[in-house]
């Protein structure tokens, strides 16, 4: 699985470290994706697409350790690929009782979510299942700053770059404002 980062191609690796990264300078437990029936565009950004998912599926990133997919029994197969442990279920109540232990521990969750809908390109999670974290006594806060570190960082020739642009733009604004000057005088 590739992910696109700030104009290059990333590894599943280096953006689960950086994720993981953000996540332990945020004091966040982890994150926490997830999807049904193509719901969440950022958790198949995340994996890739999967044809024909029929059950909800969950991608856990903690903050330290090995990230685990939850997924149907049904699907399971549908996500041999990517190499991730797997967490399987077979029904609604066992989907809660996995998500807990998949979770076990954590109090803290960034998931796709926006308080007050401040941001409403990051609000892909349905308000049900917001209401199931925090009936399991989990605080979700926006995983909108953990999605753009792990997947917009700049390498440092893009950056060198950008600092070129800016001080041509610059100077450009600077001589056009000079010419617009010159000719009303």
């Amino acid at each position: 699985v590739l992910y696109w980062s700030g104009g290059d191609i990333v590894g599943v690796d280096i953006f689960l470290n950086r994720a993981q990264e953000h996540l332990r300078d945020a004091s966040v437990d982890g994150w926490l994706l997830y999807d049904y029936r193509g719901m969440n565009p950022i958790f198949m950004d995340a994996i890739g697409d999967i044809e024909n998912v029929t059950r909800p599926c969950w991608l856990w990133i903690p903050s330290v350790g090995e990230p685990t997919l939850l997924v149907s029994y049904v699907d399971q197969g549908r996500f041999e690929h990517l190499g991730i442990p797997r967490t399987l279920f077979v029904s609604r109540n066992d989907m809660i009782t996995r998500l807990v232990e998949v979770i076990a521990g954590a109090r803290c969750v960034a998931m796709e979510y926006s308080a007050n809908a401040t941001l409403p390109r990051v609000s892909k999670v349905d308000g049900g299942t917001i209401e199931l974290m925090r009936g399991l006594g989990v605080d979700v806060v926006s995983s909108a700053d953990t999605i753009q570190f792990a997947t917009q960082q700049w390498t440092a020739q893009q950056f060198d770059s950008h600092l070129i642009a800016a001080r041509k733009l610059s100077e450009i604004v600077l001589e056009a404002f000079a010419y617009i000057g010159d000719q009303i005088s």
